[in-house]
């Protein structure tokens, strides 16, 4: 009788939607495939570029391709063929929708913008109180966390894992991993990359958040509220990344905070600073060689911005001078993200490689470290302030069996006391003592940072 019934039932559902639920206002297209008719074969076009910003998928115009856009499209479609469908979406006692077994990711989309769930003969499908994982259409297992279920995806074939929103988080075939960050304070939602831009939306202290891309400084966000409506705008850096992309390209995010609140153009002048003049996101030192480094480092890859600072310096007669320093600003305004970009990739390879390095060379075994964001990005920082040979000395000086809490606790005392020897506390140099007392407090506060974020790796 059920069976009977379905059809009408999505008939009237779809009814439901036009007349009640708000459309964009300009003409739609739903035939994304061009074969003439809208049918599951154009849910499965649009899963094609789900994350993405392709104008055309984009169904309600709102920049990204995501659930909702599949929920639109998904009360296009009326089914004859009601035999077919494996997974019916269901509200309450409702059913909202029925979907044969390739439109898995589109009955979760139809489930999450309704407050629904996914059913199977019975079986639960999807939920909004799990990370599901999928293999080949077919659920897997579930997890508490991101963490739990991502790590487990990697060892199933054709895995995915799909978030409390419905979104897709983790693709095993596609490579592909979405950035997740929780948010460290209320923050407002931005329209655009500006503090001074419009904002209608605070975030709370403590809200999950996918990034879909970084845009001088601030980070694209997706924001779910508590009926599951999105809301995508851009906020600052008051972000905890709990899982970073594939390419890992947010390692270094937390010192590049706490060394120059991730300004590309930022200039440390400090006539205490045994360094010299310090440049960028991690304070390059201008008296220890590491601008002249990058500058070598850039000029096979990016040449134009190489010109741009090496004849700055030729003006200041061979020096780190005015010249160079507003020029270094200049470059940083003109091309944020390509040099913000520059100097991590630089960073990383003189740092935080040459760090995994010689650890391998001095047989400590620190992957357990290399498998979390917030204590990767513990290794980044270290190695960056004390170098790669003085952060292997750091770990040596650490029991590393012990948990991971007084790990983190133990690197930042360690790196404390190498501070001290270079900046005594108890200097007569009233400069001196107040260095020392500055990078005691940004070490305090970075450890901090990290701790948080490990605890939020394993509870969100």
């Amino acid at each position: 009788m059920l069976l009977k019934l379905l059809p009408k039932i999505f008939l009237l559902s779809s009814i439901i939607y036009v007349f009640f639920c708000t459309m964009p206002a300009h003409a739609q297209n739903f035939d994304l495939n061009n074969d003439g008719i809208i049918d599951s074969k154009d849910l499965e076009t649009l899963s094609i570029f789900f994350g993405s910003n392709e104008e055309k998928y984009d169904l309600n115009r709102d920049g990204i391709i995501d659930a909702v856009d599949l929920a639109i499209l998904a009360k296009q479609i009326h089914s004859n063929e009601i035999g077919d469908h494996v997974f019916t979406v269901f509200k309450n006692d409702s059913v909202l929708g029925t979907f044969t077994k390739n439109n898995l990711l589109n009955a979760i989309s139809l489930a999450a913008q309704n407050g629904g769930v996914v059913k199977s003969n019975d079986n639960l499908v999807w939920n909004n109180e799990n990370y599901f994982i999928y293999s080949n259409n077919e659920v897997h297992s579930t997890g508490k966390s991101i963490r739990e279920a991502v790590k487990n995806a990697y060892n199933i074939n054709n895995s995915i894992v799909v978030s409390k929103n419905g979104n897709i988080i983790y693709n095993k075939n596609l490579n592909y991993r979405k950035i997740i960050g929780v948010t460290r304070t209320s923050v407002n939602l931005r329209s655009e990359p500006r503090m001074d831009a419009r904002t209608d939306l605070m975030i709370p202290d403590g809200t999950l958040v996918e990034v879909n891309s970084i845009v001088r400084g601030f980070y694209k966000v997706s924001y779910y509220d508590s009926e599951n409506n999105v809301h995508n705008g851009y906020i600052p850096s008051y972000l905890d990344i709990i899982q970073d992309d594939i390419s890992n390209s947010q390692l270094g995010y937390i010192s590049a905070r706490e060394e120059s609140n991730g300004d590309p153009g930022a200039v440390g002048l400090n006539p205490n600073d045994k360094g010299g003049a310090s440049f960028g996101v991690w304070q390059l030192s201008s008296k220890m060689g590491s601008v002249d480094e990058f500058l070598d480092f850039i000029k096979n890859k990016n040449s134009e911005i190489y010109v741009i600072l090496t004849e700055a310096k030729k003006q200041d007669k061979n020096t780190f001078g005015e010249n160079f320093i507003e020029k270094w600003k200049e470059v940083a305004d003109n091309y944020y993200d390509t040099f913000y970009e520059l100097q991590r990739s630089f960073i990383k390879r003189n740092y935080f490689d040459s760090f995994s390095t010689l650890v391998k060379k001095n047989n400590l075994n620190i992957d357990y470290l290399l498998d979390f964001n917030s204590t990767s990005n513990m290794i980044w920082s270290t190695s960056v302030q004390h170098g790669a040979s003085g952060a292997v000395n750091i770990f040596k000086k650490i029991p590393l069996a012990t948990n991971i809490e007084d790990i983190i606790a133990k690197v930042y005392e360690e790196r404390l006391n190498m501070i001290a020897k270079s900046y005594p506390p108890n200097s007569t140099n009233p400069g001196v003592v107040s260095l020392y007392n500055g990078i005691k407090n940004r070490l305090e506060n970075e450890k901090n940072e990290i701790l948080r974020i490990y605890k939020r790796e394993l509870f969100y």
